[in-house]
């Protein structure tokens, strides 16, 4: 990397400068391609500005890196953040040392894979699927720590192949350039509605504070200009009155107050009341994890003129929380929008459970069996065979044959099976209707609806005698579809420097993490 200034941590300016590029493989000479350059403030902190793909260091050159096991954070001076993954340093984690002087997190994790793709018979390729898993990465003094996760996709190929088996891009694409022999998932558009119920224990970072500022954001999945923000974002700002009011019903009053929590005195809480939509779009594959952030800011202060924390103001904290688990039911495979949703209620419930699954970390990467292989071959060859035929009966014109009205079971058309051809007015078994046999008009009777059947209240089995079902923990959070609310404003945690966070998890109570949790979010949000 050449920069105007070296990063040797003593005499750095106050100022950021700009380095000139990232040198790919060797020496490139004085042309370096657009788009590849970054910030490096004087504090060390990256920001990768426009650069979409760095290439990383080779791993000779970081088994050479001075490596230990972190006896105490004190040792690191200032920095008690990695800089390479954002997550706070803690005793007993691997670190390494960087030439410039700071430290990073170090870990690793092994994956064993055997298979290579053979040819069939006819010297086609057998089908392949690209199968990408969440691995964890260990560290710590003897590598059982998990420190991270990292998504990996590969195939083992020999090298003589290469440049008949193309690799699969990963990144998802524009659905109008989208392939599924060369891309892993494409971009589909969706929109984001966003309720804002309120903000709690928000732990105030300065003694003149403001009303906060609410900014939803959500990443876009493409290669944006230099001048196009890289988000989709949506700023919610707090009010005194709810939207649209005059202030004349004192019900529409959005109240704020003063709290303890969170081992602090005095924190705030504000009533927001608001909705927002967002158009976005987001990779039909839910294993790559698309996320929304919410982050809460104190309004800038100004003094003498000067915004002490810039336009954006003081960062309170952020919240990010995934989007996989509430894709629309019609990106799950095998669903179609055509079709009645008790038809398909079964697909959309396993494509839900399999999307969750997929976003789970493995301790080690998992390889397909022999099994497997074998479906999925068996399914490329129906799809193979069926695809032959239509081809086929393409090049074949043969007369239109019209379905005669009575058959030789003297079951008449409507009875018949449904033929796009042979039979239109054939029934469907997934459409069912009441036959028209005879005209309205000439039935002496009314017609009218039946009342749906009625069941009176379940009696309770159990021995205590209560009338409610038993579920383990809370009450909320249980999954046999207990407290199933349309629209649930849950509290989400405001924290810093974190990775996405489940809600549902039984085993951390947010409420008493001092110094980690600066106030919680209450907000719903659906696609």
């Amino acid at each position: 990397v050449k920069s105007s200034s070296g990063c040797s941590g003593q005499g750095l300016p106050s100022h950021q400068h700009t380095v000139e590029g990232v040198l790919l493989e060797g020496d490139i000479g004085e042309g370096l391609p657009d788009g590849h350059v970054m910030h490096v403030g004087a504090d060390g902190f990256l920001d990768m500005g426009e650069m979409d793909h760095v290439c990383g260091a080779r791993q000779e050159d970081i088994d050479k890196l001075r490596t230990e096991v972190l006896k105490s954070v004190a040792a690191l001076g200032s920095q008690s953040t990695c800089l390479i993954c954002q997550e706070d340093f803690a005793s007993g984690a691997s670190v390494a040392w960087l030439p410039c002087g700071h430290v990073m997190h170090k870990a690793r994790t092994v994956c064993t894979y055997e298979y290579m793709r053979q040819k069939d018979n006819m010297g086609k390729w057998e089908p392949y699927r690209l199968q990408p898993q969440w691995i964890q990465l260990y560290g710590g003094t003897y590598g059982s720590v998990v420190t991270g996760e990292v998504l990996i996709g590969f195939e083992l190929l020999h090298s003589k192949f290469r440049a008949e088996l193309p690799a699969m891009k990963m990144w998802p694409a524009y659905p109008d350039e989208y392939s599924p022999k060369e891309h892993f998932a494409k971009l589909r558009k969706a929109t984001l509605h966003f309720s804002l119920y309120g903000l709690r224990d928000l732990v105030p970072t300065s003694a003149g504070a403001g009303d906060p500022i609410v900014c939803v954001k959500v990443k876009k999945w493409w290669q944006t200009e230099r001048d196009e923000p890289k988000y989709y974002q949506v700023f919610f700002n707090y009010k005194e009155l709810v939207e649209g009011s005059d202030g004349d019903n004192k019900d529409d009053n959005l109240h704020k107050w003063r709290s303890d929590a969170l081992g602090q005195v005095g924190c705030r809480n504000y009533e927001f009341f608001q909705v927002r939509r967002l158009q976005i779009m987001l990779p039909d594959k839910a294993i790559l994890q698309p996320f929304v952030t919410v982050r809460v800011y104190e309004k800038p202060t100004e003094v003498f003129g000067y915004k002490m924390f810039g336009d954006e103001g003081a960062l309170v904290g952020e919240s990010r929380q995934p989007l996989n688990k509430l894709y629309p039911c019609c990106w799950y495979d095998g669903v179609d929008l055509n079709l009645n949703y008790e038809y398909q209620e079964r697909k959309i419930r396993a494509g839900v459970t399999r999307a969750l699954l997929d976003c789970e970390a493995r301790k080690s990467f998992v390889e397909e069996t022999q099994e497997e292989r074998d479906r999925v071959m068996e399914q490329t060859r129906e799809t193979r065979r069926k695809e032959q035929i239509e081809v086929m009966k393409s090049l074949i014109s043969m007369e239109e044959e019209k379905a005669e009205k009575i058959d030789s079971l003297a079951l008449p058309m409507e009875l018949r099976a449904y033929k796009r051809i042979h039979n239109e007015a054939g029934y469907q078994p997934q459409q069912r209707e009441r036959l028209q046999l005879r005209e309205e008009h000439r039935l002496n009777m009314e017609l009218m609806q039946n009342f749906p059947t009625r069941y009176g209240e379940k009696l309770s089995n159990s021995a205590e005698g209560t009338g409610g079902p038993r579920v383990s923990s809370k009450l909320e959070n249980s999954r046999k579809n207990v407290f199933v609310p349309d629209f649930w404003f849950q509290n989400a945690p405001l924290l810093r420097n974190s990775d996405i966070v489940r809600l549902d998890d039984d085993l951390m109570d947010w409420n008493f993490q001092f110094g980690k949790v600066h106030g919680f979010v209450k907000c719903a949000f659906k696609l």
